[in-house]
C-alpha cells in the first residue's frame, strides 16, 4: 500500500507541474511567439489540460488497487518514466527553441501508457529477463547519480556543481572574466569594471553601485557614469576622507533579484557607506516567471549540466587555442565617436530596435502591471537589509526623452491602451518616499543632456560618454547631499 501511494503521489506531482507549465506557456505565447507557433502551443496546452483530467479521474479509479501494488508495477512506472525522459531529451535536441509545454506532454503521455499497462494486482514479467535487469539497473542509476550530485551541490560550493538557475550560477555565467580588456581598460581580479576594490575603513567614504549594463556600461571606463561621479565626489569630499571610491559592481543581464544576491555576497563584505541599486526601467520591472524544475528532458538534470560543464573543460584544457589563452596586452584604439556621438554607426538594426523600444511600452502603460509590485518587494527586502543605507536610482528609458521615438513606438501599440510617460518614476518614486527610501530619478538629467545632444548610443539603450557625463554628474551630486544628511544625523545621535 505504502508503494502505491508514493507512486500515484508522485505522479500526481508530475501532473500538477506540467499543468502549471501550460498555463505558464500560454502566458509567455501572448507576446514572445508568432502567430502560428501560439496557435501549435495552444493545441498542445489544450490537449495538456484534458489529459491531466484524464488522469486524475482515472487515478481515482485505482484506489483500491493500491494495496495489490507490486515491484512490478514499481518497474514499469520507472521504464515509462525513463522513456519519457528519453523522448524529452530526443524532442529538445531536434527543436530546442520550440515553446511548447514541456515537449508536447511526452511525459503525460507515458505515464498514460503505464497506468493502462499495469494490471491489476499482478506483477510484470518481461519476455527477456535480461532486458528487464538492465532497464531497472539503468533507472537506479540515473536516479541515485542526480540524487548524488544533487547532494554534492548542496554541500559543496563549487562552480561545476552549480544548478542551472541558482544566483551563482548567473553571476558566474554573465559576469566578465578577470582581467579581461575592455577598449584600453581592463576589468579588475573579481570580474568588475573598475579598479580593485578595497574595505572601507572608519576614515573612509565607499558607495558602491549595483546593476546590470547600464552600470557595467559598453564606454571605456573613464567614461562611465560611476568613474564620472567618483572623480566629482573626491573633489567635493576632498580632506574629509582618507579615501573615496565608489565601487562599480554591475553586470549585463541582471536584474532585481541577482542584486539581492550581488549585495548579499559580494557588496556587503567591502561594508560601503552607502549602496546605490539601479532600476533601469527598461527591463528591471518585467514580471519574474519562474518554471518548476520537471527534470523532463535529460538537459534538465543536474547530473547532465555537470558531465557538459567537466567536458568542455577538458576540452578547453587540451585544446591550443582553449579559452585559458592570455588576453592580449595591447591597447585598443578609441573610437571617434566617443568624444563626438554624430559619428556613431547604429548599433541596432532600426526594425529591431524599434521592436525593442515598444516592448519597453508595457512598463508605462495603465495601470502598472505585476513587475512593479516585485520590484517593490525587492526594494523592501534591501532596505531590510541595508538600512539607511540604501539608495535607490531610477534610469529611464530611451523612449521616455527622445520625443520622435515616443511618438514612433506609440503607433505601434494597439488600440484601447493608455500611457503615461513617466509612470515607472511617478509610481517607484512614490513608493520610496512612503518608505522613507532616499531615491535618484535621472530622468530630469538625462533628458537635459538629449536636449543638448543625442544621450544615447544610436539605436541602442545605453547612455554614450554624453548621457554618462551627465549621469555622473547627477549621482555625484546626490551622494554629496546625502553624505552631509547623513554627517548631521550622526551628529545629532546622543552619544
Amino acid at each position: 500500500m505504502i508503494l502505491g501511494l508514493v507512486l500515484d503521489g508522485y505522479a500526481l506531482k508530475v501532473v500538477v507541474q506540467h499543468l502549471g507549465a501550460a498555463l505558464l506557456t500560454i502566458d509567455l505565447a501572448q507576446s514572445s511567439m508568432p502567430g502560428w507557433l501560439q496557435a501549435l502551443s495552444g493545441v498542445a496546452d489544450l490537449g495538456g489540460v484534458i489529459a491531466t483530467i484524464s488522469f486524475v479521474v482515472r487515478l481515482s479509479s485505482r484506489r483500491q488497487n493500491w494495496r495489490r501494488c507490486s515491484w512490478g508495477q514499481a518497474r514499469m512506472f520507472l521504464y515509462f518514466h525513463l522513456l519519457s525522459v528519453l523522448i524529452c531529451t530526443a524532442a529538445y535536441v531536434v527543436w530546442p527553441d520550440l515553446l511548447i509545454s514541456d515537449t508536447l506532454y511526452s511525459c503525460l503521455l507515458a505515464y498514460f501508457g503505464a497506468l493502462w499497462l499495469l494490471p491489476k494486482g499482478q506483477a510484470i514479467q518481461l519476455k527477456w529477463v535480461s532486458v528487464d535487469t538492465v532497464l531497472w539497473n539503468l533507472c537506479l542509476g540515473l536516479l541515485v547519480l542526480e540524487g548524488s550530485v544533487m547532494v554534492a551541490s548542496r554541500t559543496l560550493n563549487l562552480p561545476i556543481l552549480w544548478m542551472g538557475n541558482s544566483p551563482d550560477h548567473t553571476l558566474h555565467q554573465l559576469k566578465a572574466n578577470a582581467n579581461r580588456q575592455f577598449f584600453d581598460d581592463r576589468y579588475n581580479s573579481n570580474g568588475y569594471m573598475d579598479e580593485e576594490f578595497f574595505a572601507r575603513q572608519k576614515t573612509d567614504f565607499v558607495a558602491a553601485v549595483v546593476g546590470d549594463s547600464t552600470v557595467e556600461g559598453i564606454v571605456p571606463k573613464r567614461y562611465n557614469f560611476v568613474t564620472v561621479a567618483e572623480q566629482l565626489i573626491q573633489k567635493s569630499l576632498a580632506g574629509k576622507y582618507s579615501r573615496v571610491a565608489l565601487h562599480n559592481f554591475g553586470i549585463t543581464g541582471t536584474g532585481p533579484a541577482d542584486y539581492v544576491f550581488l549585495t548579499e555576497r559580494e557588496v556587503l563584505k567591502y561594508d560601503p557607506s552607502a549602496v546605490v541599486i539601479s532600476i533601469f526601467v527598461s527591463n528591471d520591472l518585467q514580471p519574474i516567471k519562474v518554471a518548476a524544475s520537471t527534470r523532463t528532458c535529460l538537459q534538465e538534470w543536474l547530473s547532465w549540466k555537470v558531465s557538459g560543464r567537466a567536458w568542455r573543460i577538458w576540452s578547453a584544457k587540451t585544446s591550443v587555442a582553449g579559452i585559458l589563452a592570455p588576453i592580449s596586452a595591447k591597447k585598443s584604439e578609441l573610437p571617434d565617436y566617443l568624444q563626438d556621438w554624430r559619428l556613431e554607426t547604429p548599433t541596432l538594426p532600426l526594425k529591431d530596435y524599434m521592436m525593442l523600444e515598444s516592448g519597453y511600452m508595457v512598463n508605462a502603460q495603465v495601470p502598472p502591471h505585476r513587475g512593479f509590485a516585485q520590484t517593490e518587494k525587492t526594494i523592501l527586502y534591501l532596505q531590510k537589509r541595508l538600512g539607511s543605507r540604501l539608495i535607490i536610482m531610477l534610469c529611464p528609458s530611451v523612449f521616455q526623452v527622445d520625443d520622435d521615438l515616443y511618438r514612433e513606438v506609440l503607433r505601434t501599440q494597439g488600440p484601447g491602451k493608455v500611457f503615461t510617460r513617466d509612470l515607472p518614476q511617478q509610481v517607484l518614486g512614490a513608493f520610496c518616499q512612503e518608505h522613507d527610501i532616499p531615491c535618484l530619478d535621472l530622468l530630469p538629467a538625462i533628458r537635459r543632456s538629449q536636449a543638448q545632444g543625442r544621450a544615447y548610443h544610436l539605436r541602442d539603450p545605453h547612455w554614450n560618454t554624453h548621457g554618462s557625463q551627465a549621469a555622473g554628474q547627477a549621482l555625484a551630486d546626490f551622494l554629496v547631499q546625502w553624505q552631509s544628511r547623513q554627517t548631521l544625523v550622526r551628529a545629532a545621535e546622543p552619544r
